[in-house]
């Protein structure tokens, strides 16, 4: 049977496209991990960036009314 191509040559493509498949989907599936690692860092900073924001605004509204203040008690 293995001196007709026409037994083993399907074989052999089949166990090359399956080769082939399944490393492309391990690759696939760890450059999907690593854009979810990514977003997931971006989003962090996203949070973090806005917490300084707010924290800054905050903190100049307080040193406005505060010399605020002392301007009406002067």
């Amino acid at each position: 049977m293995l001196e007709h191509p026409k037994v083993w040559v399907p074989i052999v493509a089949a166990a090359f496209w399956g080769v082939t498949a399944d490393r492309n989907r391990r690759r696939s599936e760890r450059k999907k991990a690593e854009w979810a690692k990514r977003h997931a860092y971006a989003r962090l900073a996203a949070d973090l960036h806005a917490l300084h924001d707010s924290r800054t605004e905050d903190a100049q509204g307080a040193a406005e009314s505060l010399r605020a203040t002392r301007v009406r008690q002067d």
